[in-house]
């Protein structure tokens, strides 16, 4: 309202022939150049697409002891790179021996059917950390939920990471 009580201020000067100065000119310029930045930002933002932008997300770590020892392990998910994995963090008695720790990374549609997943791999050296990622390539609204298997003494105990959110690709 300011905007258009001003400028016709300014065209009621320029229109009643008293002398129209630079500040006059000057003002008229700014109101436009006002007036052409508010609508901008109100009409451009409305009709443009949005613009993509690079997505990540991690699920919330789950906590489990297997064989005495206590693990944590999570999921995650990214739009640029695309990739889903899954990673299992040793908390307890030092490092893993090789082949204790495994991970299995998958890529899942909103509605819950499995687009694709990794391989289960295991440690190949002694580590505290382990996980694996994969290019997905899945269209559309993508989780990543997977699993990890720590060494129980007598087999492999399974647990499943939460989900993180969908990511639009």
């Amino acid at each position: 309202m300011f905007a258009q009580s001003v400028g016709k201020s300014l065209a009621a000067a320029e229109g009643s022939g008293r002398a129209t100065g630079l500040g006059e000119i000057a003002l008229k310029r700014l109101v436009t150049v006002v007036l052409v930045g508010v609508l901008a930002g109100f009409v451009l933002p409305a009709i443009a697409p949005p613009a993509a932008h690079a997505a990540f997300d991690c699920s919330t770590k789950t906590s489990f002891t297997s064989n005495s020892v206590s693990y944590l392990n999570h999921s995650c998910i990214s739009s640029a790179p695309t990739y889903a994995s899954a990673v299992v963090d040793r908390k307890s008695h030092g490092k893993a021996p090789v082949g204790r720790i495994g991970v299995r990374a998958r890529a899942y549609w909103s509605n819950g059917t499995l687009c694709e997943r990794s391989a289960t791999r295991y440690n190949t050296s002694e580590v505290t950390f382990f996980s694996v990622a994969f290019d997905h390539g899945c269209g559309g609204y993508v989780y990543s939920q997977g699993f990890s298997e720590t060494w129980n003494g007598n087999g492999y105990k399974r647990v499943g990471t939460t989900r993180t959110v969908n990511l639009f690709y």
